[in-house]
C-alpha cells in the first residue's frame, strides 16, 4: 500500500481524513504526528496515509520522522567513548544462585511426531536412488540361497511411510477382489400368466 493510493481531505488545522482507494478511512493529525492506523505512533516513521497528507501540504516527509532516526541523534549517542566489556569469566560474581531453565512439564495426550508446517513451507521430495545396475543388464539372476536374498534386502533402502500405506491399500484391494467376489443381485422373475 502506497501514498499514491490514498486521497487526503483537510478536516481541520493540520488534521486530515485520508480515504484509501480500496476501502478504509484514517484520521491523520500532523501536529501530534499520529495516524489512526497507529503505525506512525508505534514506529515513529510516517505511514502511507500520513505521507499522502504531508505531500498535500507540499512538505518533506523526512521532517516528520521521529528524532531517534535522524543522523544527528546517532552521532550524539556515539560521541563519547564506548568502553569495552569484559568477557563472562571476568564478571563479578553475585551472591545469588545461578538461573536455571524452567521445569519441563510433559503435556497430556499423544506427542506429535512431526512439527507443524508453515502454510508457505514446501516439502522437498526425496531424490530418487541411483540405478546401480549397468544399462545393458536386462534382468537380475535369482539368488542361490536364502541368506544372500536376506542380506541383499537389508542393503536396499527402506520404503517411505507413504509408499507403505499405498502398498498396503493396493494389496487389500487385490485381496478383496480375489477372495471375496462381489455378490450378484438376483432379481425375482415376474410370472407370466396367459388369460
Amino acid at each position: 500500500m502506497g501514498a499514491s493510493q490514498c486521497i487526503p481531505r483537510l478536516a481541520g488545522e493540520k488534521m486530515y481524513q485520508v480515504n484509501h482507494m480500496y476501502g478504509g478511512e484514517f484520521v491523520v493529525y500532523l501536529k501530534a504526528m499520529s495516524c489512526s492506523c497507529r503505525r506512525w505512533d508505534l514506529c515513529g516513521i510516517p505511514c502511507a496515509h500520513s505521507i499522502s497528507a504531508i505531500f498535500h501540504i507540499d512538505e518533506n516527509p523526512v521532517e516528520y520522522v521521529h528524532e531517534c532516526y535522524k543522523p544527528e541523534t546517532y552521532m550524539r549517542s556515539y560521541e563519547p567513548i564506548v568502553h569495552h566489556i569484559p568477557s563472562m569469566d571476568q564478571w563479578v560474581k553475585g551472591g545469588l544462585p545461578p538461573i536455571r531453565p524452567p521445569f519441563h512439564k510433559r503435556q497430556l495426550g499423544r506427542p506429535k511426531r512431526m512439527r507443524t508446517r508453515v502454510p508457505g513451507e514446501v516439502q522437498v521430495p526425496a531424490p530418487n536412488p541411483p540405478n546401480l545396475l549397468p544399462p545393458d543388464v536386462e534382468h537380475v539372476e535369482k539368488k542361490a540361497t536364502i541368506e544372500e536374498d536376506v542380506e541383499d534386502r537389508l542393503r536396499q533402502p527402506k520404503m517411505g511411510m507413504l509408499a507403505k500405506i499405498k502398498f498396503k491399500q493396493l494389496t487389500m484391494e487385490m485381496h478383496d477382489k480375489m477372495i471375496m467376489p462381489q455378490p450378484k443381485l438376483m432379481l425375482p422373475q415376474p410370472k407370466l400368466t396367459l388369460p
